[in-house]
């Protein structure tokens, strides 16, 4: 499953955090994750990329997450399946380092919107269960 870089320090601080706490956090926290990537794909499939010269809605219909629980974590992946999602997300260079086609982002203004809610979600969960 193809997914935009972006920048999640803050959330992966605070999930390392809550591997401090045990795992009886674990499922609530997976739950944060879960909710959290529900909403950014629903978020990056309401609003695509635009400005392609034939948009068939094929990038925003194949937007999918999962998430699974580890022995210390609970991880989240969610993007599209397309082998073109990251270039409409970064955009294009030929080889020269000329721009073929200028980036559309749809998955990082949608991690931005709702990653402030998985971190309160998880400092919640850790206020919880911390001993």
């Amino acid at each position: 499953m193809a997914s935009a870089d972006i920048d999640a320090r803050e959330v992966y601080a605070l999930a390392r955090d809550l591997t401090g706490i045990g795992r009886e956090a674990l499922p609530f926290a997976r739950q944060a994750v879960a909710k959290t990537c529900a909403d950014i794909k629903r978020q990056a499939s309401s609003d695509p990329p635009t400005g392609s010269p034939v948009d068939t809605g094929n990038n925003s219909d194949s937007i999918s997450y999962e998430t699974r629980l580890l022995a210390t974590s609970a991880i989240g992946d969610v993007g599209p399946t397309t082998d073109y999602g990251g270039y409409l997300e970064d955009g294009t260079e030929d080889e020269y380092g000329t721009s073929v086609m200028a980036p559309r982002p749809y998955m990082g203004p949608a991690f931005e919107k709702y990653s402030p809610g998985l971190d309160a979600a998880l400092g919640l969960i850790a206020e919880r269960f911390r001993a």
